[in-house]
C-alpha cells in the first residue's frame, strides 16, 4: 500500500516555515520520491513486527523445550540399554538352554 503524500500542502506548510519556494519544492518532491518508492514502514507493518522481548521469550521456551528432550531422550537411551542387557541374558540362557540336550546326545 502506497501512502498518499501532499506535496502542494508540504510547499505551503514549508514556506510558512521560511524555506525559500525553490527549498520547499525541492524537498517535496525528495520526500514524495521516498514515499512513492515504497519502502516505508506502515503503522500496520511494525505492528506485525515481533518484538526483541517477544523472541528472547520464543527463545528461552525452545531452549527449555530442548532440555527437557534432551532429558527424556537420555532416560529412553537408559532404558534401552538395560533392555539390551537383558535380552543378551535371556539370548544366552536360550542358547544354553539348547545346548544341553546336543551336548547331552553328544556325550552319551
Amino acid at each position: 500500500m502506497m501512502a498518499a503524500f501532499d506535496t502542494h500542502a508540504a510547499v505551503k506548510r514549508l514556506r510558512q516555515a521560511g524555506f525559500t519556494e525553490g527549498q520547499a519544492e525541492a524537498l517535496s518532491e525528495t520526500l514524495q520520491d521516498g514515499v512513492a518508492g515504497g519502502d516505508l514502514a506502515t503503522k500496520a507493518d511494525l505492528a506485525n513486527l515481533a518484538t526483541k522481548a517477544e523472541l528472547a521469550e520464543v527463545k528461552n521456551e525452545l531452549k527449555t523445550e530442548l532440555a527437557e528432550a534432551k532429558t527424556e531422550l537420555k532416560t529412553d537411551l537408559a532404558q534401552v540399554k538395560v533392555d539390551l542387557v537383558w535380552i543378551k541374558r535371556i539370548g544366552a540362557l536360550a542358547v544354553a538352554l539348547l545346548a544341553v540336550p546336543i551336548l547331552r546326545d553328544l556325550l552319551s
